[in-house]
C-alpha cells in the first residue's frame, strides 16, 4: 500500500471517530463580495499538505501587510459526495466562512492549483468534478 493510501486512510478514519460528520461547505450568499475571499486573493500566504490527506496547513497574512498571520489546519476533501470544509479560527467558529476556507476554494476552484482528495475514493480532484454541488446559502441541490 502506498503512502498516499496510508494518508487517505488515516484521514478517513480521523473523520469516522468525530462525533457527527464535518460540515458541509456551504458558500455564503454573495461569498464573491466579501472580506474573507478578497483576503484570500490578495493576502500572502502559504499553502501546503498537512500530515493526512484530508487537511491542508494554510499560514496566511492581511491585504496591507507582508507578514503571515497563524498557522491553520484546515480541512478541506470530499466526503461522501459533498465538499467538507473546517477551519479552527475564529471566523470559522461564528460564521462557517473563514479567509483560509476562501482561500483553498480560491485556490481549487478558480485557479486549480491545489488537489482536493475524495476520502471514499482515494482520487484527487484538481478541479470540481462535474457531479460535486458546492451550494450557496439557501441554494438547493439540483435533481
Amino acid at each position: 500500500m502506498s503512502s498516499d493510501s496510508h494518508a487517505v486512510d488515516a484521514a478517513r478514519e480521523a473523520i469516522d471517530k468525530r462525533v457527527g460528520a464535518p460540515p458541509r461547505l456551504v458558500l455564503p450568499e454573495k461569498f464573491e463580495f466579501s472580506s474573507s475571499w478578497r483576503r484570500a486573493q490578495v493576502a500572502p500566504h502559504e499553502v501546503g499538505p498537512s500530515r493526512d490527506a484530508a487537511h491542508f496547513d494554510v499560514v496566511l497574512g492581511y491585504e496591507d501587510g507582508d507578514d503571515l498571520g497563524d498557522h491553520h489546519r484546515v480541512l478541506f476533501a470530499i466526503e461522501n459526495g459533498a465538499l467538507r470544509a473546517e477551519c479552527s479560527c475564529k471566523a470559522w467558529t461564528y460564521r462557517d466562512w473563514c479567509a483560509h476556507v476562501a482561500l483553498l476554494y480560491w485556490k481549487w476552484r478558480a485557479l486549480n492549483e491545489i488537489g482536493v482528495t475524495n476520502l471514499d475514493t482515494d482520487e484527487t480532484h484538481h478541479s470540481r468534478p462535474y457531479w460535486l454541488f458546492v451550494p450557496a446559502e439557501g441554494e438547493e441541490e439540483p435533481l
